[in-house]
């Protein structure tokens, strides 16, 4: 069975977007809303074009929105920086869920599941997005013992800031999961719901995927 590995050394390893500057930075604009380059460097503490470039990484990989701000007044328009909502530019590109969702099916075939029940689609965009970001999944029966349960589906996770984590708070999961639920929205099929429990044992957060119901679908 994979054994549990430490937090600190996965805190130095590929983390996809995620660092414990921009890990500030999304727990920053969940707590304050959008803001400006200049604030957010204020709050960090570094020069502004140290700033800029974190949120030009996180407006790149779409967790970040940057929005000009037309105020009819003299002088460049401000830029503000916030998380996105549900109309935001998708997480993924076209070919970015093309790609995920055929090596998650191939996958699910080659070791005897069923790649169309209720679920996949989301679950296996959620898979890709984490795995481009350095969470990996944890077999440890204390964690995952009920990792699938009769309310859904649950995945346990490594968390790669855990450090971060330590330091900001919730509001970092709070960004994460306002990304994960674009990424949950780009899949066919049934309507889902994500709960993140974040660091139910240090380092570690379990995910469940609740698929939705027409009687529970507000768009049904």
């Amino acid at each position: 069975m994979p054994r549990q590995k430490d937090p600190s050394t996965l805190d130095r390893r590929r983390r996809g977007v995620f660092s414990r500057r921009r890990g500030e930075i999304l727990a920053y604009l969940v707590a304050h809303g959008p803001a400006t380059g200049q604030s957010v460097a204020d709050h960090l503490g570094v020069h502004r074009n140290s700033a800029r470039q974190h949120l030009d990484r996180l407006v790149a990989e779409r967790f970040v929105v940057a929005v000009v701000e037309h105020r009819g007044l003299r002088g460049r328009p401000r830029v503000l920086y916030g998380m996105g909502t549900a109309h935001a530019p998708d997480v993924l590109g076209p070919s970015g869920v093309r790609s995920a969702l055929d090596i998650a099916r191939a996958a699910e075939r080659r070791d005897g599941g069923d790649p169309d029940v209720a679920g996949f689609a989301q679950r296996a965009l959620v898979l890709d997005h984490l795995d481009r970001h350095g969470f990996e999944p944890v077999a440890e029966d204390s964690v995952a013992e009920d990792s699938v349960a009769e309310d859904g589906a649950g995945l346990t996770v490594q968390c790669p800031i855990t450090a971060t984590w330590a330091e900001v708070g919730d509001d970092l999961c709070a960004a994460h999961l306002s990304v994960l639920e674009r990424v949950l929205s780009q899949a066919d099929g049934p309507h889902a719901t994500l709960a993140v429990h974040p660091h139910v044992t240090p380092g570690v957060c379990r995910l469940r995927f609740t698929p939705t119901t027409d009687a529970d679908d507000p768009v049904a």
